[in-house]
């Protein structure tokens, strides 16, 4: 594993990433991306697959090892992966498909922190003694984010929530997201629907294999630029 120096900084003022760069298998993962948004800012990762989202998702949520780099908040320093309030983020991966013999309760139990306001508005209360292997696809992703979204949590990272969500299902979640953000918190997400996000994100961040293509705020950012930035290669020049 080739060492290079990560870091990333969480604080009441908002989120700093620094140089998150991941060599594995004689590949960079990610290479020198970093940003920097204020408290309340809605950031979505776009790009093609394999483009490094996932990745940097992980990365910041502190799930990949070794993990080089500290997290700070304040002046205090903290191993990574240690964030958000009381040292809690609240981070979903990508949609698997569940192996447990457990019901919506049980599954909404084991986070320790069930919120039935989250649960009536992903309507769930019926589900409540489904087993999960008896749940659609749609319906088990209503589920994981009912579980995540409960955390009280300043940085909330989503890896794809949109999988298995009809048109109606999107909408009630980024509402719910932009709730999340006007009361100060951090949301960072990846989308593969970038024409469906526009009127909600804050900041525009672009990838393509594992490096940082633009940084942008909403404004900055078009369609076509973006697109071609991140489909053709070629970079985005800051206004």
């Amino acid at each position: 594993m080739m060492e290079h120096c990560n870091a990333h900084i969480t604080s009441p003022l908002g989120l700093s990433v620094a140089d998150a760069s991941l060599w594995k298998s004689g590949k960079w993962l990610l290479r020198n991306v970093a940003f920097e948004v204020p408290a309340g800012s809605f950031v979505v990762l776009a790009g093609p697959n394999g483009a490094g989202k996932s990745t940097l998702l992980r990365w910041i949520a502190g799930l990949l090892l070794p993990q080089d780099g500290w997290l700070s908040s304040g002046s205090r320093c903290l191993k990574s992966g240690e964030t958000g309030k009381d040292g809690k983020l609240a981070y979903l991966g990508q949609a698997l498909i569940p192996s447990a013999e457990l019901t919506v309760n049980e599954f909404l139990s084991l986070s320790g922190e069930q919120n039935s306001a989250l649960k009536a508005r992903f309507e769930l209360a019926e589900l409540g003694e489904t087993s999960l292997l008896k749940l659609s696809g749609g319906q088990w992703q209503r589920v994981r984010l009912a579980q995540c979204l409960s955390r009280d949590a300043a940085l909330v990272l989503l890896d794809e929530p949109e999988t298995y969500l009809d048109r109606r299902w999107r909408n009630i979640l980024f509402d719910i997201l932009n709730e999340r953000r006007a009361r100060g918190d951090i949301v960072v997400v990846s989308h593969h629907r970038p024409q469906e996000v526009f009127g909600v994100a804050s900041h525009w961040l672009g990838l393509r294999d594992g490096e940082m293509m633009f940084f942008e705020r909403q404004a900055g950012v078009f369609p076509g630029s973006l697109m071609s930035c991140l489909f053709l290669g070629k970079m985005l020049d800051s206004p």
